[in-house]
């Protein structure tokens, strides 16, 4: 049976569980720094920024909301951390999501799309070009984000969320219209439908 090499890593990967970290160390050889819970305690938050002045730390959390709530609050907390996304249909089994359920294809995959927060200047991309490239209010609004999350490796989320989270890594329209590929030619509406704080936005 042929078996594939597993990458070094020189980061060290934030996970949330001891299952999880098994399951990144079967898919490469990298130090991983384990939450233990979804509590972000005092000694937890100074641990990792000790760690993130000497060392690259990449958060890989669960493809899930509380996943998704401790990654924003580690990176308002800990400066300079990267970011790599598990889909979610890559992370799920028996309808719950986490990295533990993750083949160690998919975990290489994740780990090969690191992003950086940027926070400096205006938004890299406006909502209503948002709107017009289909990511908002447009039935296939789902589809259309989970396209561009796939294709940039920066995982998938609700329509406020999504748009927040592109801005976040500073990724221009350009680049978002290239993830979507054909289907950027057929966008929302030409005009804004309220801002991205708009309810419509946060359920499609």
């Amino acid at each position: 049976m042929l078996t594939v090499a597993k990458p070094h890593l020189e980061a060290v990967v934030v996970v949330e569980g001891r299952r999880d970290a098994a399951r990144v160390r079967e898919a490469a050889e990298v130090d991983v720094f384990v939450l233990g819970g979804d509590a972000l305690t005092p000694e937890k938050i100074a641990a990792l920024r000790r760690l993130a002045r000497v060392r690259d730390v990449v958060v890989l959390t669960d493809p899930d909301r509380v996943g998704e709530k401790l990654r924003r609050a580690l990176d308002r907390m800990v400066p300079g951390l990267l970011h790599a996304y598990l889909p979610p249909e890559a992370a799920k089994k028996n309808g719950r999501y986490g990295v533990e359920h993750a083949r160690p294809e998919a975990i290489r995959a994740a780990l090969g799309h690191l992003r950086k927060a940027e926070r400096k200047g205006p938004p890299a991309l406006s909502w209503q070009a948002y709107v017009d490239l289909g990511l908002a209010f447009h039935p296939e609004a789902s589809f259309r984000r989970a396209r561009v999350a796939a294709r940039l490796g920066i995982g998938t989320a609700g329509a406020k969320a999504f748009y927040e989270r592109l801005n976040l890594f500073c990724i221009p329209e350009a680049a978002v219209r290239a993830a979507l590929g054909s289907d950027a030619r057929e966008g929302g509406p030409p005009s804004g439908a309220g801002g991205p704080e708009g309810k419509e936005a946060d359920r499609r």
